[in-house]
């Protein structure tokens, strides 16, 4: 990581119009290194810059993030994610007749708008039209790894602190906080997960086989801008949400795909041939859930699906209906508002949390399970107000962080996609 900001650093005080130079005119040699401020004290150059890592701690928020599998892999499988403060100061040489402190003062102000103006980094972030512009070095461009910068509001103390341990006077300089940085697991020899999607090629068996349903979630971590997408076999999907039907036969000569659960008696399963949206000869069909059919609503609960095609039944094959937790950008958000201080009363909308095949409801914030209340909710409590809202006051033992926000219907729970920030 130290490379990599020292790369941007070069890349940008390298450009001609940033020292307010025509192009061509040679630019003053600046020596920009990693080292601490003691070893950088001892420089003679007229221009020096160092960017020294001082200190390092586990980034909070995403120590409350559940493992997208739901399983719990050894910790040493897990990846660490870590937050990276650097001390950033300048020297301008030792000659004080040619005024080292103008000198140190331009080089901080550069290097401050360097990270101003590239506050996100990931592997196309550019600088310059010559040479190598990237700047992430090699080993680091053909990753997903994207890093934030932040000016650290770094109290006078603190600095002192810094400086005092590095025994050499205080000068001009800045804390900056770089985030998150994830440090890399030990690989898995065996998957602790199991088997969701079982490959069996029944084809010679069966003209009409489901090898497996499945799903993908977008979602956005906090303090992160670029999405991810998490997929699911056997699919979990909200009402309004898409799926895929994965195996063998899927093609246009198909009668029907119908939906059944073990307490339908009267009709036992119902035609979702309409849910249809997009077929791959023999493959795949593509899916879109809408609720009600054929009058009967389709709450959050276990179902399977077949396939028909005159008289060849398929194999069933699992289907989850969750609830939903509306997005951040609909017009009534999912979670408003989305942070406040213990005891704070916001909103979940989304649904269906009420109605006559609801049979429970539960309300997580991060691993914390709230109790449902039948009046105004206390801290730690929850409300179904109606069918698609639910009033929740964050319950008092909850450290500031972000907490996944999770309803769970009938069993089925939300994907942990949407988030509390409980502030101090």
């Amino acid at each position: 990581m130290t490379d990599t900001l020292i790369r941007l650093l070069r890349r940008y005080i390298s450009q001609p119009q940033v020292w307010g130079m025509a192009a061509g005119e040679p630019l003053p040699p600046v020596s920009i290194s990693g080292e601490p401020p003691d070893l950088l004290a001892q420089q003679t150059d007229d221009y020096a810059l160092g960017l020294y890592l001082y200190h390092i701690q586990e980034d909070p928020h995403c120590k409350n993030f559940p493992e997208p599998s739901g399983s719990s892999p050894p910790v040493r499988f897990q990846e660490m994610a870590l937050q990276l403060y650097y001390l950033l100061t300048a020297h301008g040489g030792k000659l004080r007749e040619t005024h080292p402190f103008q000198r140190e003062q331009r080089l901080m102000g550069m290097a401050i708008k360097a990270f101003h103006d590239y506050p996100v980094l990931d592997c196309s972030t550019t600088i310059g039209t010559e040479g190598d512009r990237f700047i992430f070095p090699d080993t680091l461009r053909h990753g997903e790894d994207e890093f934030r910068l932040v000016l650290h509001p770094a109290t006078l103390e603190e600095i002192n602190k810094v400086w005092t341990a590095a025994n050499v006077p205080v000068r001009l300089s800045a804390v900056y906080q770089v985030s998150v940085i994830l440090l890399a697991a030990e690989e898995a020899v065996t998957s602790p997960v199991p088997v969701l999607a079982p490959c069996i090629d029944a084809g010679r068996l069966q003209s009409v086989w489901i090898q497996a349903t499945a799903s993908d979630c977008r979602f956005t971590l906090p303090g992160e801008i670029r999405a991810r997408t998490a997929s699911h076999s056997p699919a979990l999907v909200a009402v309004g949400e898409s799926f895929r039907i994965l195996g063998n036969g899927l093609d246009e000569s198909l009668n029907r795909v119908l939906l059944t659960r073990p307490d339908w008696l009267d009709p036992p399963a119902l035609d979702v041939t309409h849910w249809v949206s997009a077929r791959q000869p023999e493959t795949h069909l593509e899916l879109t859930v809408s609720s009600p059919v054929a009058g009967r609503a389709i709450p959050p609960g276990l179902y399977q699906v077949y396939v028909q095609r005159d008289n060849t039944l398929s194999n069933f094959s699992p289907l989850a209906i969750v609830p939903q937790i509306s997005p951040a950008t609909a017009p009534t958000p999912g979670v408003s508002p989305d942070g406040g201080p213990i005891a704070t009363l916001f909103r979940i909308n989304g649904g269906p949390f009420s109605g006559t095949e609801i049979t429970t409801v539960r309300v997580y914030l991060g691993g914390v399970l709230l109790r449902q209340s039948l009046a105004p909710p206390a801290p730690g409590e929850f409300l179904v107000v109606t069918e698609q809202q639910l009033e929740v006051r964050v319950p008092p033992t909850l450290a500031p962080g972000n907490y996944a926000v999770r309803v769970a219907v009938n069993g089925i729970t939300t994907l942990p996609t949407r988030w509390f920030a409980v502030t101090p």
